[in-house]
């Protein structure tokens, strides 16, 4: 008697954006702009949809078009959980984030004049 199994299953989503700002930088100065996202930890329970199923009760195999042919294709895993980072997102659903504007002034000697 033995018997084996196996899954497979993916997701993935993907989304850009851009945003423009004007800088100012003054004379004799060089400037260094980051963005960095608000992130946070999010915790997902993952629900299969079945196409198809097959096993094998000992009398050749069978294929159904539901969970063990009990007429749902929808299986939810309670008590399996997958922990992730997600970005914030502002209501428009672009990510919001923090600017950082780093100025440093440059040796005078050095600037064009």
């Amino acid at each position: 008697m033995g018997g084996s199994a196996g899954y497979e299953w993916g997701w993935e989503k993907e989304s850009r954006f851009e945003t423009r700002s004007e800088k100012t930088i003054p004379p004799c100065r060089q400037v260094a702009v980051t963005w960095t996202p608000y992130q946070r930890v999010v915790r997902v329970n993952p629900v299969f949809h079945v196409e198809d199923y097959q096993w094998d009760k000992g009398n050749g195999e069978r294929t159904v078009h539901s969970w063990r042919d009990r007429g749902y294709q929808t299986v939810y895993s309670h008590g399996y959980y997958i922990d992730g980072i997600s970005d914030k997102l502002l209501p428009s659903g672009q990510p919001d984030g923090r600017e950082d504007k780093i100025e440093e002034k440059l040796d005078p000697k050095s600037c064009a004049k």
